[in-house]
């Protein structure tokens, strides 16, 4: 946290402002998750590519941001494909062990 500060010449609250942006994006995230349910459902090995390869991609550029602006987009992107991760990851395994899923 303390390079993004002195990398963007802000304070550590302008830092935490975009961290919290993160929070959002993964709302968003989840948001278009539930919406796009059946999408996700049929292709969800290839939302999961494009996930990892889109935040592999952020997460390289966000130390050689310099505007805080743009760190908080690259942030707030972020966080998006975190939670689309995490949903097509749950559709793959129900898709794996669709019999097996509800059994205790």
């Amino acid at each position: 946290m303390r390079i993004l500060a002195y990398n963007t010449h802000v304070t550590f609250n302008g830092i935490g402002t975009a961290l919290a942006l993160r929070s959002a994006g993964g709302l968003s995230g989840n948001t278009l998750g539930g919406v796009f349910q059946k999408v996700i459902q049929n292709h969800a090995d290839l939302l999961q590519t494009i996930s990892v390869i889109t935040l592999s991609l952020r997460v390289l550029i966000t130390p050689y941001t310099s505007l805080l602006m743009a760190l908080k987009i690259v942030l707030c992107l972020q966080g998006t494909p975190k939670r689309s991760i995490s949903i097509s990851g749950t559709n793959l395994l129900l898709n794996t062990w669709k019999t097996y899923a509800a059994v205790l």
